[in-house]
């Protein structure tokens, strides 16, 4: 780091060394009073209990070091560089990209990593004494307690290191003002678990299933589950953390640039449909994770197809923006942009195939196993997929030409478009035949409106598929002409402050055919 003159400045920015120093020797005098003082007052027989539960206390400061404070310290000092006009610089300098990603990661959080430094040494006296004491800490061994915990530390700094990386992606596309840390841990409070229910992949990328196996090697608990998941989770964690350094490379020096390029967009969907796959295939070995889990199969396997079509919106965005970009500049068109639609709804009926084949096909409804067995569910899924991704892309080109902030339009698209069918059918559904006590035979012809309802419909058959594809074509439709639109007001007329509904208004009104724009221009 001593060639890297960013780590310096952010050390010092963050904290003089009398102050890392004086935080040091607090937590230490703090951590070794209340240790003797626990041990004191415990019988000697429960030392070893004693044992480990300050090695649980110190693995947990450890995640709050790693993956809450270092992340917090370098989105404050993205922050700091914006607000005080130092970022220039940083894009001014000779110095490379990974340069000065490095110095972010690196010299924000030292005060974190200073911490949890001494919760390792801590760690390590904790469970040395663990694995030597008699009785149950004896019976596992002194070698196997501590490559368990020194593996675990080798997980917790990859795990680290995504999650930093992801927060100094946010915080160079936000310009440090989303707290992304705190979003996050809200989301996970309240609704984690769900998700980690539904989508399998997100605990193997999050390091829960590995966490319970490494519990398992540690001590003498019997938790199920393959030791090899934690090779593989942080083989994905470390994947993941490289594609994001690079997109935050791209994304220092060219910020209107989308998150992602098209090429590093699909890199990262293969790689987390690959992630979606494995964890699919590897639940069925969690029931402590998982209680009841092949009540919840069909569902997991249309959530995790539907994580799966939201990260394909990056490479998605990164191609409407690229087209738009072309246009704009009367540069020569790139055919394969628009063969990123039809690619990516390939890509997910391959992902949904090979989640199919990791779940037991006793474990899904009787007409789910039937309909996988033939083209037409097949056939109305593929359409649907590629009807959406080819609105939105259209869509986004739009949004691009009328919005300096297309991605706030963009989510209001999906939600109305994708979202909005399904809410207004439950809700139906539940008026008619919950407080009417009435069946309601027009359950169904809303959801087939959205592609995901598309996916939930496939294996129940009915016209309520094909009635929804039929829609989802006329939008399609119309979105192409307004994109087509878009791209000929680009070439007949210079941009405008006039308000985004004016714009929209245009599109809808002028005809394709305008013979004297073309002439003029």
């Amino acid at each position: 780091m001593s060639l890297n003159p960013l780590f310096w400045l952010h050390l010092r920015i963050g904290g003089s060394t009398r102050t890392n120093v004086v935080i040091v020797v607090v937590f230490v005098a703090l951590i070794i009073t209340f240790a003797s003082i626990s041990f004191y007052v415990t019988d000697p027989q429960d030392h070893p209990q004693v044992n480990a539960i300050w090695l649980t206390i110190m693995t947990a400061a450890q995640a709050v070091f790693l993956l809450l404070i270092a992340p917090s310290a370098v989105r404050r000092a993205v922050q700091r560089d914006f607000d005080s006009g130092m970022i220039e610089s940083h894009r001014l300098s000779p110095m490379s990209n990974l340069k000065v990603i490095l110095g972010y990661l690196t010299g924000a959080p030292v005060q974190a990593a200073l911490m949890y430094a001494v919760s390792l040494v801590f760690g390590s006296y904790f469970a040395a004494r663990y694995a030597l004491s008699p009785g149950l800490g004896g019976a596992i061994g002194l070698w196997a307690t501590l490559s368990g915990w020194y593996f675990a530390q080798v997980c917790m700094l990859i795990l680290s290191l995504m999650i930093g990386a992801l927060i100094l992606l946010s915080s160079l596309a936000t310009r440090g003002k989303a707290n992304v840390v705190g979003i996050v841990a809200v989301i996970g409070f309240f609704g984690g678990w769900v998700a980690v229910a539904f989508v399998p992949g997100i605990a193997l990328l999050l390091g829960v299933m590995s966490g319970g196996v490494l519990i398992g090697l540690i001590t003498s608990a019997k938790i199920g589950g393959d030791a090899s998941v934690i090779v593989v989770a942080a083989f994905l964690q470390l994947i993941f953390s490289i594609i994001v350094l690079a997109a935050a490379c791209g994304q220092l020096r060219a910020p209107e640039r989308s998150l992602f390029s098209v090429r590093l967009g699909l890199i990262l969907l293969l790689v987390w449909g690959f992630t979606l796959v494995t964890g699919i295939h590897v639940a069925p070995k969690y029931d402590w994770l998982f209680s009841e889990w092949c009540e919840y199969a069909y569902a997991q396997l249309i959530a995790s197809t539907g994580a799966f079509i939201l990260i394909g919106f990056f490479p998605l965005f990164a191609a409407a923006v690229n087209r738009f970009h072309s246009d704009r500049a009367a540069a020569r068109r790139c055919i394969l942009l628009q063969l990123v639609p039809p690619l990516l709804a390939a890509l997910t009926v391959l992902c949904l195939y090979l989640m199919l084949r990791g779940i037991d096909p006793g474990q899904l409804p009787h007409a789910a196993r039937s309909a996988f067995r033939h083209w037409p569910a097949w056939t109305a899924i593929a359409t649907a997929l590629l009807l959406s991704f080819w609105n939105d892309f259209q869509w986004m080109y739009v949004l691009k030409a009328l919005t300096r902030r297309p991605v706030v339009g963009l989510l209001i698209m999906l939600f109305v478009l994708k979202g909005v069918p399904l809410m207004l059918d439950g809700m139906a559904r539940f008026f008619v035949e919950g407080l009417g006590e009435l069946r309601w035979s027009g359950h169904g012809y809303l959801t087939g409106l959205s592609p995901i309802g598309t996916l939930i419909l496939a294996p129940k058959g009915g016209m309520s598929i094909w009635i929804g594809l039929v829609v989802q074509a006329a939008l399609a439709v119309g979105a192409t002409l307004l994109a087509r639109r878009a791209r000929r007001r680009l070439t007949t007329c210079r941009p405008t402050a006039t308000p985004v509904s004016q714009d929209l208004a245009a599109l809808v009104t002028q005809p394709i055919s305008d013979e004297k724009d073309h002439h003029d221009t």
